[in-house]
């Protein structure tokens, strides 16, 4: 197991974001081999120079240290990283808190709301496209009188992934983003509205009434179809 972080005041949803994706298998060994190092962007504007993928990386590092050879450990024995002291981020909340100054108050936030930070930053410092193609024309939406095909579907989500890659090539879109379906249907004439949008991360609705539900079940209800009211109504 890795070591423990220490809390420095209220950061313990800070942690809990570091926790999160230092166990993400995939992501630690792409950042503790060094292989992160050929995918580093200081020129994109969009990111942070590069300085807390950097920090991020030695972090993990202090995490998933290995043990000394010659004290007779096999190398990261759980036993020796169960034995160091919590370690106290303070590199990593400072270089945080010099792009996001709100944490520097000292005060409570929310976990998931940083971690979907962290990833985007992480995502612009090591972003493979070094040169962002001029804006696109708009794709839109796919309208169309009656249900597309399979194909016809698949060729739609394919070009807007394909314009997505064309800004968005890294290590976070290959583990953590994808594609969301969203279609619009009027019911008076049957015209579709189709969308295919890129996410970072989904907020699942959970049922109030449950003590226990499958994640099966959540996304289903996340994909369930909706009326709209008058309010939100769409003109085809």
């Amino acid at each position: 197991p890795p070591r423990g972080l220490a809390n420095l005041g209220n950061t313990c949803f800070l942690n809990a974001a570091i926790q999160a994706l230092g166990h993400c298998t995939p992501l630690a060994a792409y950042l503790l081999q060094g292989l992160f190092v050929m995918d580093l962007n200081e020129a994109n504007d969009l990111g942070t120079g590069c300085v807390l993928a950097m920090v991020f990386a030695a972090l993990l590092h202090e995490l998933f240290a290995l043990c000394p050879a010659d004290e007779g450990h096999a190398l990261n024995d759980a036993s020796f990283a169960g034995n160091l002291p919590a370690f106290p981020p303070f590199d990593f909340l400072m270089a945080v808190a010099q792009f996001h100054p709100f944490l520097a108050t000292g005060e409570m936030h929310d976990a998931q709301e940083l971690l979907a930070w962290l990833l985007d930053a992480l995502n612009e410092d090591l972003n493979r496209v070094r040169r962002r193609p001029s804006p696109p024309s708009a794709l839109g939406p796919a309208v169309t009188d009656g249900e597309l095909t399979a194909r016809e579907e698949e060729r739609y989500a394919a070009e807007a992934w394909c314009e997505h890659l064309r800004s968005n090539r890294s290590v976070i879109v290959d583990l953590f983003q994808g594609q969301l379906r969203s279609q619009l249907r009027c019911p008076e004439c049957g015209t579709r509205s189709l969308m295919f949008d890129p996410f970072l991360h989904l907020t699942l609705p959970l049922p109030a009434d449950v003590d226990e539900i499958r994640l099966e079940d959540v996304v289903a209800l996340l994909c369930r179809e909706e009326a709209l009211d008058c309010d939100n109504l769409w003109e085809c």
